[in-house]
């Protein structure tokens, strides 16, 4: 079996009720017994043994706190049918279909509507999913209990219990924030909450800009900062939509799915350099920025960070575009290297006026092209 069929398959633990089968859309779904919602932990898989008629299910954990579920894009699985019990499946970036050529099939559970067991075949060996029965928070999925193989699935809705909430990370200028990373896309609805990314990084003034994204959709799988109205998650929900919005080009931030750990061969992180990588953070002045981080190990779960060179300073100040022309404008920061500074500078109507970007004290105020890009003095 190929890699994620495990994985991709415990996802598929619950369908909702007949009245919901046919809408495609996301769900969370919740094991019967035991109240604990499946999140998506790995991507890797050994697949199943069917001599045993065990699998390797590591890659998905259950959960039962509520708190670590509603801001958690792990929790929230996209599920699409396709003909009588198959269906395909996506989440964290994953897709069933794409992965092995197999979609999935589901049974009911007789007098429950919204309850169904989910199962995969192969030379006469059908596996069932489970969770395992014991008083905790988070356990893992199995093929051997079978007091515990009923799911139930939940859409996911803003105004519903089971929402889905942004939970802020960082504190700045008595503003609170996130960096998020979700491989669905979504309509920030909430009064209050802005969303947006880094476009540029000005090292020689140490600063980050940062561009907003003003659709009404945030595409899936972009690498976010997103500012939230109040630092509950319960009053920062959003709008899970199916768009296919193109991921902005410009987008510097790099987005991570996966943090775990579990042994060799389930290890899935990605390493925090302190020399390479900025993550958000408060600035020793208090402002909002992307900054170094000394106690860091390992970039969190559904976040992202940004890439820098060696060179960088260690706090980078974000700043939106405007801020950022602004100060270009009153001469508080340098054109920079990236501006063109080795190019020369040219007046709106193409006359050369200066030799080099990087020597603007003896130009006017006034607006001018440097290596294709117009500044402002």
């Amino acid at each position: 079996m190929k890699k994620l069929v495990l994985s991709l398959l415990a996802l598929l633990a619950a369908i909702p009720s007949v009245a919901q089968i046919n809408a495609d859309g996301y769900y969370r779904v919740k094991n019967y017994t035991t109240n604990r919602y499946i999140t998506v932990v790995d991507n890797k898989t050994k697949g199943i043994d069917h001599v045993t008629t065990t699998a390797d299910l590591l890659a998905l954990n259950t959960v039962r706190s509520w708190e670590k579920i509603e801001s958690n894009p792990a929790s929230v699985i996209y599920i699409e049918k396709k003909s009588g019990s198959e269906y395909n499946v996506k989440a964290q970036g994953c897709d069933a279909y794409a992965m092995f050529g197999r979609y999935l099939c589901l049974s009911q559970l007789n007098g429950y509507p919204s309850i169904y067991k989910a199962y995969q075949s192969e030379s006469g060996t059908i596996v069932f999913l489970s969770d395992e029965i014991g008083d905790w928070d988070e356990a893992y999925l199995n093929t051997t209990e079978k007091r515990a193989q009923n799911w139930e699935v939940t859409p996911v809705e803003k105004n519903s219990a089971n929402y889905f909430g942004i939970k802020p990370t960082v504190t700045a200028a008595g503003k609170h924030y996130a960096s998020f990373f979700a491989s669905f896309p979504f309509k920030a609805s909430t009064e209050g909450m802005k969303v947006f990314y880094i476009s540029k990084v000005d090292s020689k003034n140490g600063v980050a800009v940062a561009k907003e994204i003003v659709d009404e959709v945030v595409p899936a799988g972009t690498p976010l900062i997103i500012e939230c109205p109040a630092a509950d998650a319960s009053e920062n929900r959003v709008d899970l939509v199916v768009n296919a919005v193109k991921v902005p080009a410009d987008n510097l931030l790099t987005g991570v799915y996966f943090n775990y750990a579990e042994n060799t061969y389930h290890t899935n992180r990605v390493k925090y350099d302190p020399q390479t990588m900025r993550v958000l953070g408060e600035c020793v002045d208090g402002c909002l920025g992307m900054i170094t981080e000394a106690s860091l190990q390992y970039i969190p779960a559904n976040s992202c960070y940004l890439k820098v060179d060696a060179n960088c300073p260690a706090e980078l100040a974000i700043l939106t575009e405007k801020e950022y022309e602004d100060l270009l404008a009153t001469g508080i920061l340098e054109i920079t290297a990236e501006d063109g500074a080795e190019q020369p500078i040219y007046s709106i109507s193409g006359k050369m006026v200066g030799s080099k970007a990087s020597s603007t004290v003896a130009l006017p105020k006034g607006i001018y092209v440097a290596g294709g890009k117009k500044f402002i003095k």
